[in-house]
Order: C-alpha cells, then sequence, then structure tokens
C-alpha cells in the first residue's frame, strides 16, 4: 500500500477497513484536469457523425471500407455504437481488429480519429 499527500496506490481487493477510515478521515484539494482534445497540438484529428444508421454488419463494411484506401486520410482508429436488432453496441477498430461489445443503451454514432482526414469523404461513408 502506499499513501502520499496526493494518492493512494493499491489494488480494490487488498483494501482493509482500516485503509478506508482512513481514506474516509483525509482532506481533499480542488485541482485541474486539461484533456487533450484531438487535433489539440497533437497531430490528430477527427471526424464524428450522429447520423449513422447501420446495423452491425453495415458498420463493419463502412469501416472496412474506410480502412482500405488512403483517399479517407490516415486513419488509426474508429469507434462509435450502432443499434441492431433492439441492442446497443459498442464498436472499436483499428487497422488491425474489430471488437464489438454489447452495451445497455446507445445511440447511433461514429468517430474516425487519424491524421489528415478527408471530412467531406469520411462523411459520405458514414452517412449513406
Amino acid at each position: 500500500k502506499k499513501f502520499t499527500p496526493n494518492y493512494v496506490e493499491k489494488c480494490w481487493d487488498d483494501f482493509t477497513d482500516d485503509d478506508y477510515k482512513e481514506l474516509a478521515n483525509c482532506g481533499y484539494h480542488i485541482g485541474d484536469y486539461v484533456k487533450v482534445v484531438a487535433g489539440a497540438d497533437t497531430g490528430f484529428e477527427s471526424v464524428s457523425s450522429l447520423k449513422v444508421n447501420d446495423n452491425l454488419e453495415g458498420i463493419k463494411q463502412k469501416i472496412d471500407e474506410l480502412f482500405s484506401s488512403e483517399e479517407y486520410g490516415n486513419i488509426f482508429r474508429i469507434k462509435g455504437f450502432v443499434i441492431d436488432q433492439g441492442g446497443s453496441y459498442q464498436v472499436n477498430a483499428t487497422r488491425n481488429a474489430t471488437m464489438v461489445d454489447s452495451i445497455s443503451i446507445g445511440q447511433s454514432t461514429a468517430i474516425v480519429i487519424g491524421t489528415n482526414l478527408n471530412k467531406a469523404k469520411i462523411l459520405e461513408v458514414l452517412e449513406r
């Protein structure tokens, strides 16, 4: 266990009643956290759409199409949500693999992350 003035480092399963008491009696301070957004001095860009109306097979085909050609830019990752046969699914794809996980609720959407992205062409594929 490692307690310092600013953080605790310990596996949740190993916490004891004394650990929780120490946490319950500690103070806190408000701090700022700045999330680096794609495109903000990272070189990465993102293109997103809320107009994706595909089932799982449809979005997988579009993912394959977007990764197949450099005309869309240098795509690193595609992620989003689809609704198929009453279920909601989270989709995460890289050039090497596409993972699909069932989720409790979602909204059809897609985000493409990469560099030198051709926004118009990507949206044309996602929203058709």
